[in-house]
């Protein structure tokens, strides 16, 4: 009997018909390309290096636990959307369907220019961290001044460095015209040896101990910095340039070589007699016979600044002159 209603349907369950798109990435290449920006070797580069020598100083661990939740949001969020929506077509198929599409070309745009810029700075980090650093230490472990001279032209010539980048960035785009099966293996190669690097590296500070460590350090290094604690050196430059006032301070200093010169005096004289003295370097070397102090400064056009540890009343030795105290 028709009584005028209309049968009630079941509502059928949505499904995505199929596109015709075949994967193209193996599934192991794909685990390589995602685990990428996450290696240790970036956390060590971006997180470690990076990072202090902008802010020394700095709480890594607290960074973190104030980052990971921000992370970790961002991507739920991502991982919500790619449920939802269509992935072919990334962030502009996600802020078109979520806002409209004139933001989502913005986005793009922004995006686009970001990743130029990103680009530009990784290039300029992997030659400044990277290649110069590398050429470097070739030439002393090879004996060869002329990768040396080459690590330090990249270093310091700002055109060399442009040349290279745009080398990088040309050797990149060729690698992608060459197709993703080219590109993928180059991906896992380069991948398999950073590994292995870094395992090494690990395994190594992992079973050698701090005092080894520096002592490796300054027998390598004694033969061309011609200092017997070439790693304490170099980390009283660095805290120099780094906290306490730049390379203009670093210029108004004096070299470590004479806070050495004054602890071979000290080695030197009769432990029961020579005790209990409050020191300074110049002043003690003075006492001892030593007139040129010259020899011990960075720049000896600049003025050398005072030393924010001695008191006023301790004068220099003669012929040395400070600048003014800044208070």
């Amino acid at each position: 009997m028709d009584t005028g209603q209309t049968p009630k349907t079941t509502p059928k369950l949505f499904a995505r018909q199929a596109t015709g798109l075949v994967r193209a990435v193996p599934q192991r290449a794909s685990l390589i390309f995602n685990f990428i920006p996450a290696h240790p070797a970036f956390v060590l580069s971006a997180g470690v290096f990076f990072a202090f020598s902008l802010f020394p100083g700095g709480n890594f661990i607290l960074a973190l636990a104030l980052d990971i939740p921000l992370v970790l949001a961002f991507a739920y969020s991502y991982g919500l959307l790619a449920s939802m929506l269509p992935r072919t077509g990334g962030d502009y198929m996600f802020v078109t369907r979520v806002l409209h599409p004139a933001v989502g070309v913005v986005s793009s745009t922004c995006w686009m220019v970001s990743l130029f810029l990103s680009n530009a700075f990784f290039a300029t980090a992997f030659i400044k961290v990277g290649l110069a650093p590398g050429f470097s230490i070739i030439g002393l472990l090879a004996k060869s001044p002329t990768w040396v001279s080459w690590g330090h032209t990249l270093a310091t010539n700002t055109t060399s460095e442009f040349v290279v980048g745009t080398i990088m960035f040309l050797l990149a785009a060729g690698m992608m015209v060459a197709g993703w099966h080219l590109t993928l293996r180059l991906q896992a190669i380069v991948f398999g040896i950073t590994v292995v690097g870094i395992v090494l590296c690990g395994l190594i500070a992992l079973f050698t101990s701090r005092g080894t460590f520096i002592h490796n350090f300054n027998h390598f290094a004694a033969p061309y910095t011609h200092q017997t604690n070439t790693y304490a050196a170099t980390i009283a430059t660095a805290a120099v340039k780094n906290l306490l006032g730049g390379d203009a301070l670093l210029r108004r200093s004096r070299t470590p070589d004479i806070m050495a010169d004054a602890a071979h005096v000290i080695f030197t004289q009769d432990a029961k007699t020579f005790t209990g003295r409050f020191l300074i370097d110049d002043t003690l070397l003075y006492e001892h016979g030593v007139t040129d102090f010259e020899k011990y400064r960075v720049d000896r056009q600049a003025e050398l600044a005072p030393d924010f540890f001695v008191p006023d009343f301790i004068s220099p030795p003669p012929g040395v002159k400070l600048a003014a105290r800044m208070d």
